[in-house]
């Protein structure tokens, strides 16, 4: 018998996936006869997996789905359950989190509490961490959560200021510790946050795309709208005991399929085919303005889970407990979207382009303009070429940004937007109109040539071509 001083989650012992757990370990085979001891701290007791019947364990996973908003269950119950398969997949797969925003008495404190039952004995009132904590405390006690699900109750901006929560998103993501020097000025050992972070709050960050690109933001409406009289929860919080013998039985099956070595291979063609989906998904969509850098990736990775998920159902015989995929991919990305300078930038000046008030025009023969139209740029055959100071003073006449135009030239270079001239230094490049050279910012013509979002389906979730339906 071996001792641990962490919650081990999935490991190779003699050349079998085990998943080990404070009070029990799990193989292909079921649970092991003599688990591994794991010892936590005492913050994190309530984590503790135990067995169940398996009616009693599918009628609590049944419940569970039934406290969640329908049109986000599927989204939540593959995020619990993601955990488990993270490890599985390819060392760069991004390793997103979750923040459940609504307002008090919206049940997503709840929703939190149902979502970690699936790892351990949890209450509304009994979350692992608070984002009261020190941001020091959130991550180390993250770092005993290998493999399972880490909630974080109660964000408010006093707690972590927008410099120290962006700073802890990016470590998490990329699994790495903030570095720390011991008073000997020697680097402290690296303790990233492993759990899988559930946050929830009355409010979320604002103004921060990379942060929101790597965490789900969910709203979470009014509870009685949804459940009068809280009869699903009454059902949820009596079952919820046998939710960790769901977790048991999927980590058995999960084992047996990752002691194939053609599992790994097969998880990470579907998760590469599920990207690909949202990808065209987006750009069919959205148009010009679909990259979002991180999102397409972490849809593809919940759904990738959820077929998982649905094939252990089918092979016990249980497909109809699990609802048909949705997601909320457009509501996310136009949410980040909203926080990304480039973007915000464009979107803007494209109204005011439709509208007429402002034009680009040939830069080989331009036109004079129309009184009260503003000329904001040229452009040619593969080019536009903006002049920033210009089109930034049109936007912010109709629409006041956040942010300067550095930043915004600096987001559309990030995305590949705007070409440099020869001096990658340097956003601007000059070219002559009418004889005066004139600085500019080159951008590709399908910038501005692309379907927006102005037409088209953009329903959520129930259109044909999205990723996951039937």
């Amino acid at each position: 018998m071996s001792t641990s001083t962490l919650l081990r989650g999935a490991t190779q012992i003699e050349d079998k996936w085990v998943y080990v757990s404070p009070s029990l370990s799990i193989g292909a085979a079921g649970v092991l006869t003599e688990p591994h001891e794991v010892e936590l701290e005492s913050r994190l007791r309530d984590y503790r997996l135990t067995e169940a019947a398996w009616t009693d364990s599918l009628s609590a996973f049944s419940a569970a789905i039934r406290v969640m908003p329908t049109n986000l269950a599927p989204t939540l119950i593959a995020f619990t359950l993601l955990p488990l398969i993270q490890r599985f997949l390819p060392a760069a797969t991004a390793k997103p989190s979750i923040h459940l925003s609504g307002t008090t008495g919206s049940g997503k404190s709840e929703i939190a509490a149902v979502m970690a039952s699936f790892y351990g004995d949890f209450a509304r009132d009994s979350p692992p961490a608070q984002w009261g904590d020190t941001v020091n405390t959130v991550e180390a006690l993250g770092y005993s959560l290998a493999d399972a699900l880490y909630w974080v109750d109660d964000y408010k901006t006093i707690y972590a200021d927008t410099r120290t929560f962006s700073r802890l998103m990016q470590s998490y993501s990329r699994n790495m510790g903030r570095g720390r020097l011991t008073r000997e000025a020697k680097l402290r050992q690296d303790k990233p946050c492993r759990g899988h972070l559930l946050s929830t709050g009355e409010t979320t960050l604002e103004g921060e795309a990379s942060v929101l690109s790597r965490m789900l933001v969910l709203d979470i409406p009014p509870w009685k709208g949804r459940n009068p009289g809280g009869v699903a929860l009454k059902q949820a919080e009596a079952l919820r005991p046998h939710l960790p013998g769901f977790t048991v039985q999927f980590i058995q099956w999960l084992a047996r399929q990752a002691d194939d070595k053609g599992f790994i291979r097969r998880l990470a063609d579907k998760l590469v085919a599920n990207t690909d989906d949202y990808e065209t998904y987006l750009n069919t969509t959205l148009g010009s303005l679909a990259h979002t850098g991180r999102m397409e990736r972490n849809w593809g990775l919940l759904l990738t889970v959820y077929q998982l998920l649905g094939e252990f159902l089918a092979e016990r015989g249980a497909a109809d407990a699990l609802p048909a995929w949705q997601d909320a991919i457009l509501e996310t990305v136009r949410l980040v979207q909203q926080e990304r300078a480039g973007d915000a930038f464009i979107q803007a000046l494209d109204q005011l382009l439709a509208s007429g008030e402002a034009d680009i025009t040939a830069s080989r023969h331009p036109v004079e303009p129309k009184p009260g139209v503003t000329v904001v740029g040229y452009e040619d055959e593969h080019f536009v070429y903006l002049l920033p100071e210009i089109a930034y003073r049109e936007v912010m006449r109709i629409h006041p940004l956040k942010f300067s135009t550095a930043a915004i030239g600096s987001q559309l270079k990030e995305d590949g937007w705007l070409i440099p001239g020869s001096s990658d230094s340097h956003l601007t490049m000059q070219i002559r109109i009418r004889g005066r050279r004139v600085r500019v910012w080159r951008l590709k013509a399908e910038l501005f040539r692309g379907d927006n979002g102005d037409s088209g389906d953009t329903s959520d979730g129930d259109n044909e071509n999205t990723p996951g339906s039937v």
